[in-house]
């Protein structure tokens, strides 16, 4: 990777009309709809084609907060957090608009196919990032909002799953939600997808047996959310028919598949160490989630790429997640390796010898005894390189 001059995020240089990019792609699709053949894949040519070819000419951004005072003013900008709010009736809106176009305009397979999956990208790759964003947060109005959205893709078990399961197990063999190395995404989609829910309902039956209260009841998380899950799909049936309905459930099941395609690269061949005196696996660290620096992408992301530092401290709001010199660095952004990791033996030739590489790094600075990640602790973090 090149070198990058030292930079930092400013109050001044840090705006948010940047992090309004998915509010362009979902209306340029709609538009794209209505000329029909390839406009109904609009949307997947914009996330999939332009958007890495931006990245590619506008290249990479590793800027962080100049201070811990800027982290705090950027922190607390209400306008950074109106743009994932504004998402959540966005979304709904879309979804009905796309769900009435495909019942009332004369397709052709292939524009149907197209109408699924770009309908699935919108309520998937960009809503559950949404959510993922809302749901870290400790305001209930926040967490509420982002619910409401994997509500819309049937995925609504994945609140109680990412937030209790995945953090804690991160880069282990026990998340369902990391990839090992040498695992194909197809068979990683199984695991995960099954994994997940199982996983969601232990917990939630754990949580609720601690407090008393039986796992069947109105206090379950995992019943509440797919319960309205279930209720949507009954409106969707009600207004459109059985067609209707088929395409809200094909709509979520490509939605979720975004979802774990992201999860998927995120933490690739990543493991934690086992404590040699606890036997538990060692604490997560920036050295265990795969970053990219690409800034086009990080802007339609929400700075997901960013995702060491997600991990690291997870209540973190988008706008003030940093990089870190040493974390892992994918060599394209998130969207180019959607594309890549489906066709499995390109994903191994691109990814499992970096993975290889990176493991020998750091086992070689832990040999030596140096800290891969003194930034974390500093009053000012330099940007990675």
């Amino acid at each position: 990777m090149a070198e990058m001059k030292r930079k930092v995020i400013t109050l001044k240089n840090h705006a948010v009309f940047p992090y309004c990019l998915p509010y362009i792609v979902v209306p340029a699709h709609m538009i794209g709809m209505k000329f029909g053949g390839l406009g109904c894949w609009t949307a997947m040519i914009i996330g999939f084609v332009l958007i890495p070819i931006l990245d590619h000419f506008v290249g990479l951004d590793f800027a962080n907060p100049a201070s811990k005072e800027d982290e705090r003013e950027l922190s607390n900008r209400k306008a950074f957090r109106y743009i994932t709010w504004v998402w959540v009736p966005f979304q709904l809106l879309f979804l009905i608009r796309a769900t009435h176009m495909f019942m009332t305009r004369p397709m052709t397979m292939f524009e149907m196919f197209g109408m699924v999956v770009c309908t699935g990208l919108g309520s998937g790759a960009l809503g559950i990032n949404v959510a993922h964003e809302l749901i870290h947060k400790s305001s209930y109005f926040e967490q509420l909002l982002g619910r409401f959205l994997l509500v819309q893709t049937c995925y609504g078990h994945f609140y109680v799953e990412h937030l209790q399961g995945h953090h804690k197990r991160v880069s282990t063999r026990d998340d369902p939600a990391t990839a090992r190395l040498g695992e194909n995404f197809y068979a990683f989609w199984l695991r995960s997808v099954y994994g997940s829910f199982v996983s969601a309902c232990h917990l939630e039956a754990a949580r609720l047996r601690q407090a008393g209260l039986s796992a069947w009841s109105i206090h379950n998380e995992v019943i509440k959310v797919h319960t309205c899950s279930a209720i949507l799909a009954g409106l969707f049936y009600w207004r459109h028919g059985p067609w209707g309905l088929a395409f809200f459930l094909m709509q979520s099941v490509v939605g979720f598949t975004f979802l774990e395609l992201v999860n998927y690269i995120e933490h690739y061949g990543l493991e934690r160490a086992i404590d040699a005196k606890t036997g538990q696996p060692v604490r997560v660290t920036p050295m265990h989630s795969w970053n990219t620096g690409y800034r086009i992408s990080n802007y339609l992301l929400f700075k997901l790429q960013r995702h060491s530092d997600h991990h690291a401290n997870a209540g973190r709001r988008y706008q003030i997640l940093r990089s870190f010199e040493n974390s892992p660095q994918l060599p394209q952004g998130y969207p180019a390796m959607l594309l890549v990791c489906v066709v499995p033996p390109l994903w191994y030739w691109l990814m499992d010898q970096r993975v290889l590489d990176y493991r020998r790094k750091t086992a070689e600075y832990a040999r030596q005894g140096i800290d891969m990640f003194p930034e974390m602790n500093s009053a000012e973090v330099a940007p990675a390189r």
